[in-house]
């Protein structure tokens, strides 16, 4: 049961004022740079994005969404599709409190189910941490057909195991510049 690893950096960044999430720094680093960390026991990790440009310099194998205006589910498709993996861990690119604890966690719930598996904390689930498998693409396909691309959707469709993360910071996103602003000063 191989699996690649695929950073989800595909988005528009309107509330961000147009910078990419991958390029904002934490701790000295690139938000990209903390997100790899803590996928370094995968062998092959991708990077999920819009258009080729601006992300020629990253050194991570890029996959350009073949599937424009569908958000994550598009990129999730876009990467089980072109990688020659059976599953993709996805992380979004504006989580860099992610910890390969929490990556490993992921992991081998899938080893021992095969299954997709979703992040949970505080009794929420999280869509863009999770494992999905190319049994999966048959229902991301038919979501597509009728232009449902909401990720909650998809698991309510989908068999899936649910691992709880005990660290929910580990899950914060970063939505908006405000939310950046305060994420670097109160770390």
């Amino acid at each position: 049961m191989g699996i690649a690893g695929c950073v989800l950096a595909g988005g528009k960044n309107h509330r961000m004022n147009g910078e990419k999430k991958v390029s904002l720094t934490w701790k000295g680093k690139p938000f990209l740079n903390h997100i790899m960390t803590a996928m370094e026991s995968l062998e092959q990790v991708y990077l999920s994005v819009e258009a080729e440009e601006p992300y020629g310099q990253i050194a991570v194998p890029l996959i350009v969404d073949k599937y424009p205006e569908t958000g994550p589910i598009g990129g999730i498709r876009s990467g089980l599709e072109i990688c020659g993996e059976d599953a993709l861990l996805v992380l979004p690119c504006d989580t860099p409190g992610i910890t390969g604890k929490t990556v490993e966690l992921l992991l081998d719930k899938y080893e021992k189910t095969g299954k997709a598996v979703v992040a949970a904390a505080t009794g929420r689930l999280h869509p863009l941490t999770a494992v999905y498998t190319r049994d999966n693409l048959k229902e991301i396909d038919r979501m597509m057909a009728v232009k449902n691309y909401r990720m909650k959707a998809l698991l309510e469709h989908i068999e899936y195991e649910k691992v709880n993360i005990a660290n929910a910071e580990e899950l914060t996103n970063i939505n908006n510049y405000n939310q950046y602003i305060r994420f670097i000063w109160d770390r």
